[in-house]
């Protein structure tokens, strides 16, 4: 008798280990996942904000350094953690609430601030540029899942939202900027009809020479 309740006893305990080191490595495989993606996510927010640096500094250059007419093209690749990158005339001035709608219709914004905000963060992160901006809205979309997110998901990406800026400082204290969305890996070219796109009408003025600056 008593032989067979060790028995039973021990069965148990084998049970009892078998069922705990299921639920140890479920919690191993969890935690594990939720470290990968919040390291992910680190990563993601630290390569749009140097973008998003890059971008400033380019603006502000632009502004400073160059004549009426001066261009410049950047590619910026924008993280869906990323609500927007705008303008605007406060520091600490969110962006408007239907921000994704302005994004899928390619709406512009005049200020001299240039801001960034992250879906996480109810302060926008901001830096001033000394002309006024003309710029349209670049983020993530009203439609998360564009073609763009859909070939970055099939191809084993994180999904991001890709733009091709030109940066046109039309005024002596006026740059205008406009974003055309890039799907797949040829950069679009951004024409006049672009620029209506971008609702972005207001004409160039007329420059005496031009510079033009690529950076990807």
């Amino acid at each position: 008798m008593k032989g067979t309740m060790k028995i039973k006893m021990k069965g148990i305990a084998e049970w009892i280990w078998i069922i705990l080191s299921v639920v140890l490595g479920l919690m191993l495989l969890v935690f594990g996942s939720i470290f990968i993606l919040r390291q992910s996510e680190v990563s993601q927010k630290q390569l749009i904000l140097e973008q998003f640096s890059d971008l400033g500094t380019k603006m502000n250059d632009i502004c400073l350094k160059g004549g009426i007419g001066r261009t410049a093209y950047i590619s910026v690749a924008i993280p869906e953690n990323t609500r927007a990158i705008y303008v605007a005339n406060e520091s600490d001035e969110a962006p408007p609430d239907k921000v994704s709608e302005d994004i899928t219709k390619g709406r512009s914004y005049i200020g001299n601030y240039l801001c960034l905000q992250f879906f996480d963060e109810n302060i926008p992160r901001c830096g001033i540029v000394s002309c006024d901006m003309k710029f349209t809205y670049i983020g993530t979309p009203s439609f998360k899942s564009t073609l763009q997110t859909l070939l970055s998901r099939l191809s084993g990406n994180p999904p991001v939202n890709k733009f091709y800026l030109q940066i046109n400082k039309t005024d002596y204290k006026l740059i205008q900027t406009i974003a055309v969305p890039i799907v797949g890996d040829t950069l679009p070219i951004i024409t006049t009809t672009s620029t209506q796109t971008a609702a972005s009408t207001t004409s160039a003025s007329t420059a005496t020479s031009t510079t033009t600056t690529m950076i990807i």
